[in-house]
């Protein structure tokens, strides 16, 4: 490329086109660099996928003041001898109606207007898309008809000449793999999306470069960051973050996570194979969840995806966890969680009291059926003909491996199960007391006491049944804004928090009967998000009438994410 001087162009020209392969050659034509042509013109079709199929019209405005790229030059690029590198960016506004020419340009309608891309004046075609920005559209991401599509969005303005548009999406920004790599790009994602919807710091690329602690060297050009380095530059600017990994084993758990947080508005960044994406919403199908995942650079979407290379795709969960079950090279799988400040009682302990509450509150078993218990064996029938279904379930659910040959006893009170073998012994204990279950196993092993919970019921024939709606219930995790929650009990009729003093955020967990969808919604939880972490009783936040476990009744789902089309 040859050398000149640079002299930024003033004038703002908006130049019309109707086809991909025109906008290639344009952009290799003005860059000078006419052998790119081909290859941005694949790199186009490859990130935007079906909305080729859909824009009718491609408007090329140059130059333009993209804020992001002004801070690469800055940083890095003012002192390249590149002749086409200058401080201005391009944008490519895609208009689903022809327009054939910039006279037409007034009558682009708000409904046509399929938002932007922008473009670095920089000879690296892989590098030159920076910032996406347009509306959500089913069809790029496969999504049927009858699937529910929930995203975290927020508005973006943007114009041509004078003529205004309002675009409501998830923003996606893609490294330069100089300056910037796929950790600033999520960085910057979730910054763009927590200022605008939230009203937290907007805090330029440039910050959080420039707070990169340099544990591996030097910043720039950038290899690669740690987690660490990643949430030192967010906590820096303002965001409070948590990591948090996972084992291989534990990939259920991460996905319990990853809904719970996208449900409250809180995009995930999640780190494997070298490498992270974004996942900033999902759908409903069927009461599956299926995933909306952004990825910068492409790399998962096309190595670990197989997907080709958009910048975001649906994928579903059940497709995820398979792929992070076979696919991640080290047993290590990370989350980078945003939080808000005034949060204070962490997920972990929402699962904790959810769990403990389902679990000893009668007036939530009321709501259940009889199918949520498995049989087990009669009480009064052990020891005797039903030693072996209690050998059984002792062996299956707490791993009692020296239960087969053991001898088993009953005290003369008729309260406690006794199981002997080789020096190990066993106690299960199975009462009603003021109308509340304690039922519990404490197994001493040579000397080591372990003191298990069970989770049975006993009815007045004694019969004993396990406990299985764990597995069947369903949960829907979130974290919202009290005043939120209140207006929505009251649009439903629900009155028992009108008087409340309620801190700022309150975690909101629905109960759903196998099912996650509104026809079997079963009731819901509130639970305080300044209470004490390890309360996991009074951390509920109960109605007027003081009931301990306060079970709400909506008859619909609690709307907090957008609802897409």
């Amino acid at each position: 490329m040859q050398a000149t001087n640079k002299n930024p162009i003033k004038k703002i020209k908006f130049i019309i086109k109707h086809n991909i392969e025109e906008i290639g050659k344009l952009i290799s034509e003005k860059n000078n660099c006419p052998e790119l042509e081909k290859k941005l013109t694949n790199i186009f079709k490859a990130r935007l996928g079906e909305f080729i199929d859909i824009t009718e019209t491609y408007i090329f405005e140059s130059p333009y003041v993209e804020e992001e790229w002004a801070s690469l030059y800055a940083l890095h690029y003012c002192k390249k001898h590149y002749h086409s590198v200058t401080p201005f960016s391009s944008r490519l506004h895609l208009i689903s109606e022809n327009i054939k020419d910039e006279s037409e340009i007034s009558k682009i309608s708000e409904k046509s207007y399929l938002g932007y891309l922008t473009i670095r004046p920089i000879p690296v075609v892989d590098s030159m898309i920076s910032k996406i920005i347009l509306k959500p559209y089913n069809k790029f991401y496969d999504i049927a008809d009858a699937e529910e599509w929930y995203m975290i969005t927020t508005k973006y303005a943007s114009h041509i000449k004078d003529i205004s548009f309002e675009i409501e999406t998830f923003p996606f920004y893609s490294q330069d793999s100089m300056v910037s790599i796929c950790a600033h790009a999520d960085m910057l994602m979730l910054v763009s999306l927590m200022s605008k919807k939230y009203g937290m710091n907007d805090v330029p690329i440039d910050r959080l470069i420039q707070k990169i602690l340099p544990f591996g060297g030097r910043i720039i050009p950038s290899e690669s960051l740690t987690l660490q380095q990643i949430a030192f530059a967010l906590m820096e600017n303002g965001y409070n973050v948590k990591i948090k990994s996972f084992k291989k084993r534990e990939i259920e758990n991460l996905m319990v996570h990853i809904d719970a947080y996208i449900e409250s508005g809180l995009p995930c960044i999640i780190s494997f194979n070298r490498h992270v994406i974004t996942i900033a919403g999902h759908t409903l199908e069927n009461g599956n969840l299926n995933y909306i995942i952004f990825d910068d650079s492409g790399y998962h979407i096309q190595k670990f995806f197989e997907k080709g290379k958009l910048f975001s795709i649906k994928e579903s969960g059940d497709g995820f966890k398979k792929k992070l079950e076979s696919k991640v090279t080290k047993d290590e799988i990370f989350a980078i969680l945003p939080e808000f400040e005034r949060l204070h009682f962490p997920f972990e302990s929402v699962q904790k009291t959810v769990e403990y509450t389902t679990y000893n509150a009668a007036y939530c078993m009321e709501n259940l059926r009889e199918d949520y218990y498995e049989y087990l064996f009669r009480w009064e029938d052990v020891p005797g003909s039903h030693d072996n279904q209690l050998k059984r379930f002792l062996n299956e659910n707490l791993g009692v491996e020296w239960i087969e040959n053991a001898i088993i006893e009953k005290t003369n009170d008729d309260k406690t199960i006794k199981v002997e073998s080789q020096g190990k012994s066993l106690e299960i204990k199975i009462e009603k007391t003021n109308g509340k279950w304690k039922r519990n196993a404490i197994i001493n092993n040579k000397g080591k006491l372990q003191e298990c919970v069970l989770f049975l019921t006993k009815d007045d024939e004694g019969h004993i049944y396990k406990d299985i709606y764990k597995s069947k219930l369903k949960f829907r995790f979130l974290l919202t804004e009290s005043n939120k929650l209140k207006n929505f009990f009251s649009e439903e009729g629900i009155h028992d928090l009108d008087d409340a003093s309620l801190p700022r955020f309150v975690w909101y967990v629905e109960l759903y009967d196998k099912v996650r969808s509104k026809e079997h919604l079963l009731n819901s939880i509130v639970i305080d998000g300044l209470a004490h972490k390890d309360d996991v009783i009074y951390s509920i936040i109960p109605s007027a009438q003081g009931s301990s476990y306060t079970f709400y009744k909506p008859k619909k789902r609690f709307p907090h994410l957008t609802r897409l089309k």
